[in-house]
């Protein structure tokens, strides 16, 4: 165990605080270290292994793909692709007509961000105070912890006003002719799993409709 500590300590850049433990394999919500003891795995990796680790059937159809074709940019269609959206659409609100594949949540967020900007020709956003949508440039700038955004707050996007996450009266008040856009989580993950008022989301979605501004929900940690 301590040499695969060690070799990752030496060679791999000190993104996140790491804790004693060299994970080996897993099954179902279980996974267990180089030295067998057994943990639950409440993480998933952020939601990546939500089925468990090593569900057979996504085993096997992450088999059977690599069997026939690994990777396909999007510069071409494929098979497979095509399927997916189209059995992902029948579940999708009707009047959400396309899709955008990102790799992430802040990828997804970064996306977001800037379709505001394209659709409305405007560069404010409104975000909420104790937010998390991630640590790349646009995603950080409506991030609200300090510790994010301090050693970087000369190069992140400043037009971004912070309010009380609950509070749809104050984002109203914060809405004027630059604004692009609210963005949202609709249960705050990072924050502290807060959940907001009942009428909060339905009043962010009136007022947004009526002051020609786009609404965001990030709902990655939600």
């Amino acid at each position: 165990m301590q040499s695969f500590m060690e070799l990752e300590n030496r060679y791999l850049a000190d993104v996140y605080w790491k804790r004693p433990v060299v994970l080996v394999r897993g099954k179902g919500a279980v996974v267990w270290d180089s030295e067998g003891k057994e943990y639950i795995d409440c993480g998933t990796g952020f939601g990546v292994a939500l089925l468990g680790h090593c569900h057979p059937r996504v085993v096997e159809a992450i088999k059977k793909q690599c069997e026939k074709l690994l990777t396909c940019h999007g510069s071409f269609y494929n098979d497979v692709r095509a399927e997916y959206l189209a059995k992902l659409s029948e579940v999708l609100p009707k009047n959400l007509g396309k899709v955008f594949f990102s790799n992430s949540g802040a990828e997804a967020v970064e996306a977001a961000l800037k379709i505001a900007c394209r659709y409305t020709g405007k560069n404010g956003f409104i975000a909420m105070k104790n937010s998390y949508h991630g640590k790349t440039l646009g995603a950080l700038a409506v991030t609200y912890g300090a510790k994010y955004r301090e050693p970087f707050k000369q190069l992140i996007h400043s037009n971004v006003k912070f309010t009380p996450f609950g509070d749809a009266s104050r984002v109203e008040e914060l809405i004027d002719e630059e604004t692009a856009a609210v963005i949202v989580e609709p249960v705050q993950g990072e924050g502290g799993i807060h959940t907001p008022p009942p009428d909060f989301l339905p009043a962010l979605r009136e007022i947004c409709d009526r002051r020609g501004v786009l609404l965001i929900f990030d709902e990655v940690q939600c």
